[in-house]
């Protein structure tokens, strides 16, 4: 039981860093997709809506940020914030994007799912490990 206990920290502790690092990776493929041309990232995802590869990116955002974080509010805020910040940055960057109040609600509602499925999972291992 020792041994288990000792393997539960252990892998919480190299859990978290490579959800810190995941989190970090996403940010900066997000924000490189967004703020290409589009003509260069289209290839990606040519016969799926753009809202709905919105809506999946940042639920995975959301899933990692809520997994990083310990205040569920905060990953929520956090993630849809870069969502926010990144529709309106496509206006001034130059590269003939711009901004879309779907994509918006599409991030928003994304990152939401992405917390709620956090949170499952948060409470999932606490009651294995009020079990065990």
């Amino acid at each position: 039981m020792i041994f288990f206990s000792a393997t539960i920290k252990f892998f919480r502790f190299h859990f978290r860093s490579v959800t810190v690092v995941a989190l970090i990776l996403w940010l900066i493929t997000v924000a490189a997709l967004s703020l290409l041309p589009f003509s260069s990232v289209a290839f990606l995802a040519p016969s799926i809506s753009d809202d709905v590869t919105h809506f999946i990116a940042y639920m995975v955002g959301g899933l990692l940020a809520g997994l990083c974080f310990r205040k569920l509010k905060v990953s929520w805020v956090v993630i849809a914030g870069i969502g926010t910040l990144i529709e309106f940055g496509q206006t001034w960057v130059g590269t003939g994007r711009s901004s879309e109040l779907g994509e918006g609600i599409a991030n928003g509602l994304g990152s939401l799912l992405g917390v709620a499925i956090a949170l499952a999972l948060k409470r999932w291992v606490e009651r294995f490990e009020q079990r065990h």
